[in-house]
């Protein structure tokens, strides 16, 4: 497998959890583009404006699930973050409006859980739309996230029917906590997180981050610092027991309704 030229630095080198396990990473940047083989095994070049993606091996076959997470993981994430639209690691539901909520934390916090759940409330007021990678860009300034991302946790069907939008409004993130939670079940807490906690949130659950040179890099934290100053962030806390769940839903349903009550217009004195 061809590796970097040695007269070129590498804007990373280590591993990255592909197909279930760590696999080698290597990435760097010439006037071709920027190069990355995982494995020792599979070489892509992304141009530099994000616009094409080429294979330079063959040596998984075309119907290899992990060539499908190779090219939908760390490959494409680079080619949309050079096209201004970012992954996040978490889950995402939608409302009836077409807004949507997104939800980040470590693995194991419980974001897929939370989201399924939401998605099978017996009111059908969500709807899930993204579990593992949620993408996300800004429109006028605006943060939204794109629904049409392939997620590889879901079958065909489940993908197809994710939303009528091509993108919708993020209208609130929380974090989930994993830390273990002292209140009994039916303790639900959550708080506002400043707009410093939240930014660094973002950055830090942003997925291939590390395959960004110096300039993606400033462009990411600029927009992070753009998201994260738009929408409000929030840190929810809740005993991870599925007994918990109907109480963070309506929990998260009542948050909401700040938003709603704000945007009505005030009453006659």
């Amino acid at each position: 497998m061809t590796g970097a030229p040695s007269r070129v630095s590498p804007i990373y080198n280590g591993e990255g959890w592909i197909g279930g396990q760590w696999q080698a990473v290597k990435s760097w940047k010439t006037t071709a583009g920027y190069h990355i083989v995982i494995a020792d095994m599979e070489h892509f070049t992304v141009t530099t404006d994000g616009s094409s993606i080429v294979r330079l091996s063959e040596t998984l076959p075309c119907s290899s699930p992990l060539l499908a997470e190779i090219v939908l993981g760390p490959v494409l994430l680079l080619a949309l973050a050079l096209n201004g639209i970012y992954c996040l690691h978490g889950s995402a539901v939608t409302r009836k409006d077409g807004t949507a909520i997104a939800f980040l934390g470590s693995s194991g916090a419980g974001k897929s859980t939370l989201g399924l759940f939401l998605g099978r409330h017996p009111t059908s007021l969500w709807k899930s739309i993204a579990d593992d990678v949620i993408a996300l860009t800004l429109t006028e300034g605006r943060p939204f996230l794109l629904p049409d991302f392939p997620q590889l946790k879901w079958n065909h069907s489940e993908q197809s029917s994710l939303s009528t939008w091509s993108q919708l409004p993020l209208v609130r993130c929380y974090l989930l906590d994993a830390s273990d939670v002292p209140q009994p079940v039916g303790v639900i807490l959550h708080s506002p997180m400043n707009q410093r906690s939240a930014f660094q949130t973002f950055v830090h659950h942003t997925h291939a981050a590390r395959l960004f040179d110096a300039k993606l890099l400033t462009y990411h934290l600029g927009f992070c610092d753009d998201v994260t100053r738009a929408v409000p962030v929030r840190r929810l806390q809740y005993p991870r027991c599925l007994a918990s769940l109907p109480l963070v839903t309506e929990a998260v349903r009542r948050d909401l309704l700040v938003d709603i009550e704000a945007a009505l217009p005030a009453a006659d004195p």
